[in-house]
């Protein structure tokens, strides 16, 4: 969860508020009970979205 929150350059506790409250939000993979991680090609879409929606 660390490194999407530094590719989205936020605290991960946004990047938990983004994964409960954004249904477009790539969807967390759980490897262990303490161990989760999201797609990082699912993420770059999501910021080129939102990229695209600011513009």
């Amino acid at each position: 969860m660390a490194g999407a929150a530094q590719l989205l350059d936020c605290h991960p506790k946004h990047v938990w508020r983004l994964i409960r409250n954004d249904p477009k939000f790539p969807r967390p993979i759980k490897l262990a009970p303490r161990h989760v991680v999201i797609d990082e090609d699912e993420l770059h879409e999501y910021v080129a979205a939102k990229r695209e929606a600011a513009a």
